[in-house]
C-alpha cells in the first residue's frame, strides 16, 4: 500500500479491483455477497477517490468524507472505509470515524494495519467516553445552577409575599386604629366640665365674699372683701366661658369622630389650644 495525501489505496482501483475484490470480502457461507461493481462504477470510484485525496491534503475533511462515501457506495472497496474513517477523524466526527473503522475491520480483518485500526478505535472510544463524561458534568452543573437560580427566585418570591403581607397587615392595623373613636374629644369635654365646676366653685366663693363685704364692720374691711369678690367673680366668669367652650368643642368633636368611625372613615387627630387672658378666653383647634 502507498499513502496519497494521508489516504491509502491498494494500487489503482480501476486496474486491480477485479483481482482483489474476492480476497477483501468476507467468505462466510451464510453472508450475502454484493454483486461486483461494473467497470464504469469502478472508474467513477477511482475518480472520486483521487478527488477525495486532494480534498484531504487541503484540509477539506468533510468534502473528502463525502467523496469517499460516494466512492465506497460504488465500489465497496474496504480500504475506502479506512480512508473514510481518517477523513471523519480530520473533521472531528469521531462517532462516524469509529463506525467506518469498525466496518473496515469487519470487511478486512486481516489487513496489514488492522491492529493499528483497532487501537485507533479504542482511542476514539476513550475520547468519546471522556467527551460524554464532560457533557454530563457540564449538564449537571448547568442543572445545579438552574436549580440554584430557581431556589433563589422562590426565596425572593416568598420574601416579597411576606413583606407584602406585613405591609397589608400594618396598613390594616393603622386603618383599624384610625377608625376607632379618639379619646381626645372627651378629654377636652372633661376639661370643660371640670372648668365649669371650678368656675361655679369660684363663683360661690365670690358670692360669699360679696356677702361678707356687706356685713363688714369697717369700711376698709368691706372694700377689701368687695375687691376680692370682684376678682373671684371675674375668674368665675372666665372659667364658665372657657369650660363651656371646651365642653361644646369636645362634644361636637366627639360626635363628628363617632360619626366618622361608624362610617368607616379615617379622621385626622384633633388639636385644641385654649388661651386664657385677663377678662377673655380663646379656643383654637381642628378636628
Amino acid at each position: 500500500m502507498r499513502a496519497i495525501g494521508g489516504l491509502q489505496v491498494a494500487g489503482v482501483i480501476a486496474l486491480v479491483f477485479a483481482s482483489t475484490w474476492t480476497q477483501l470480502v468476507p467468505r462466510a457461507a451464510a453472508q450475502e455477497v454484493a454483486p461486483p461493481p461494473t467497470r464504469e462504477e469502478v472508474e467513477r470510484a477511482s475518480v472520486l477517490f483521487e478527488r477525495s485525496a486532494l480534498a484531504y491534503s487541503e484540509g477539506r475533511f468533510d468534502a473528502a468524507a463525502a467523496l469517499l462515501g460516494e466512492a465506497y457506495a460504488l465500489s465497496h472497496e474496504p480500504i475506502l472505509l479506512y480512508n473514510l474513517g481518517r477523513a471523519h477523524e480530520g473533521a472531528r466526527a469521531l462517532e462516524r470515524a469509529r463506525d467506518a473503522y469498525r466496518l473496515y475491520l469487519e470487511q478486512a480483518p486481516a489487513a496489514e494495519n488492522a491492529s493499528l485500526v483497532r487501537e485507533r478505535v479504542d482511542a476514539i472510544e476513550r475520547e468519546l467516553a471522556d467527551a460524554e463524561a464532560e457533557r454530563v458534568r457540564v449538564r449537571r452543573e448547568e442543572e445545579d445552577a438552574t436549580r440554584a437560580r430557581e431556589a433563589e427566585a422562590e426565596r425572593a418570591r416568598v420574601a416579597a409575599e411576606q413583606a407584602e403581607a406585613r405591609r397589608r397587615a400594618e396598613a390594616e392595623e393603622r386603618r383599624r386604629r384610625d377608625a376607632e373613636p379618639s379619646p381626645w374629644p372627651w378629654v377636652v369635654a372633661g376639661v370643660g366640665v371640670a372648668g365649669l365646676g371650678a368656675a361655679l366653685a369660684v363663683g360661690i366663693v365670690a358670692m360669699e365674699r360679696h356677702a361678707e363685704a356687706a356685713d363688714a364692720e369697717t369700711q376698709v374691711e368691706a372694700v377689701g372683701l368687695f375687691d376680692e369678690a370682684q376678682t373671684l367673680a371675674i375668674g368665675a366668669n372666665i372659667g364658665l366661658v372657657a369650660g363651656g367652650v371646651l365642653l361644646g368643642v369636645g362634644v361636637a368633636w366627639g360626635v363628628v369622630d363617632l360619626t366618622g368611625a361608624a362610617d368607616g372613615e379615617q379622621e385626622p387627630q384633633g388639636n385644641v389650644e385654649v388661651t386664657v387672658g385677663p377678662g377673655s378666653v380663646g379656643v383654637r383647634g381642628t378636628f
